[in-house]
């Protein structure tokens, strides 16, 4: 790219972070080459203009004392949202570089949850999350009530869904259930 007759230029940048530019120089105009490192930020958005948000949860159910993630992402970009607190009955949390934040409920009850912005940058949004207390395991159930399985039955419907074994593979990588534990979950599933 080459300056104007008054020997500047306007430069457009499609990413955020430190940047470089580095002029080439002329020999025969005697200007030699230079650089200037650049840090490159989102642009302000226009006045009364928010910043739309993506905001979902892991599920729309949740078991009093099961953890839950939500996660909050700018909905032009799709980048994660980090440090935006998010308003909960009682208590505010934020969320991380990667634009979730973990929660657990510990009454039951539909319970609103709102993305508040620290400043008006972006577009408030809501999530209803609906927690229930931890149901009895029916009588039909695929497997026993004391084993292993029981506990990755998180609709307590008596079945192991794919998800719910997933869940279980998830503990066995990593080192929290045996394989004969495992096998026990997967043997649920495939009697479902």
């Amino acid at each position: 790219m080459r300056t104007n007759a008054n020997g500047s230029v306007t430069v457009s940048f499609n990413t955020t972070g430190k940047l470089t530019l580095t002029t080439t120089g002329n020999i025969d105009a005697s200007y030699s080459p230079d650089s200037l490192t650049l840090t490159v930020t989102e642009a302000d958005t226009p006045s009364g203009s928010l910043i739309p948000l993506n905001f979902t949860a892991d599920s729309e159910s949740v078991v009093v004392g099961e953890e839950l993630t939500l996660s909050v992402t700018n909905a032009d970009t799709g980048e994660p949202v980090a440090n935006l607190p998010i308003a909960l009955p009682n208590q505010t949390v934020e969320t991380d570089t990667t634009g979730n934040a973990t929660v657990v409920f510990n009454s039951t009850g539909n319970v609103t949850v709102e993305t508040a912005g620290a400043s008006d940058t972006y577009e408030s949004n809501t999530l209803t999350i609906t927690v229930e207390e931890a149901g009895e395991i029916p009588e039909d159930a695929v497997y026993d009530p004391d084993s292993v399985a029981a506990e990755f039955d998180d609709d307590a419907d008596g079945q192991i869904s794919i998800t719910e074994l997933g869940a279980a593979g998830l503990r066995y990588t990593s080192g929290e259930l045996t394989i004969s534990e495992l096998g026990n979950v997967a043997k649920a599933f495939a009697s479902g």
